[in-house]
């Protein structure tokens, strides 16, 4: 029998890049949002878990995603700027929650778009490029994927560790540039390594789960 310990220990565990691409793959959006959403509220936990001195005593299951958000900016494990995307995905998928066959209509999704720093809408133009589209069913894709990625990037941080020493918030410029570009020693920015996830995930070309970013080839 699973004690109440181990419980609390797997709620803070990490969930792996790739549980992304079945979740934004699904064909119906009702499962595509509440996975996704899972996934994102996954790696706040981690992050908020991995700032507390006694993380157990704090039942992560009974605080609200919104006071989640707001705990992981205050611990200074999420930038301030990623507070609104985040809150309105979570109304998103309160909606759907309620309403199985809801719909996400161009205004809502208009809306999730314009809540997106605007560094991160350029990187998303970047990477997708021609295929780039504000088609509502896209932009879940785009953004809750891009949410989950960096939120995880940023949930494995030392205590040690700040966001604000990672290359890609540091940069005036909003291109990406590839982990081979960065000086040695250096941190890559966090999209250079979610470029393969996020591109595969929503169908622009469809590189082995394995392949490496700096080599381009399964390794």
């Amino acid at each position: 029998m699973t004690t109440p310990a181990k419980k609390r220990k797997a709620v803070h565990r990490l969930p792996p890049a790739r549980h992304i691409l079945p979740a934004i793959n699904e064909k119906d959006l009702f499962k595509r949002v509440i996975r996704s959403h899972q996934l994102i509220e996954k790696a706040l936990i981690r992050g908020i878990a991995k700032r507390l001195v006694v993380p157990d005593s704090l039942e992560m299951g009974a605080v609200p995603f919104p006071l989640k958000v707001n705990l992981a900016i205050a611990l200074g494990k999420l930038p301030a700027e990623y507070g609104p995307p985040l809150s309105k995905i979570n109304a998103i998928r309160n909606t759907f929650a309620h309403n199985s066959s809801a719909k996400l209509n161009p205004d809502r999704a208009t809306e999730l778009w314009n809540c997106v720093p605007p560094r991160i809408q350029q990187d998303l133009k970047g990477i997708f490029r021609r295929r780039f589209s504000l088609k509502p069913t896209q932009l879940v894709n785009m953004v809750f994927g891009i949410m989950f990625l960096d939120v995880r990037i940023l949930a494995t941080l030392k205590a040690t560790e700040k966001y604000q020493d990672l290359p890609y918030f540091k940069a005036v410029s909003t291109s990406i540039a590839p982990p081979s570009a960065s000086p040695p020693g250096s941190v890559a920015p966090i999209h250079a390594s979610n470029i393969f996830h996020l591109m595969r995930a929503s169908g622009v070309h469809s590189p082995c789960i394995r392949c490496t970013p700096r080599s381009g080839r399964c390794g």
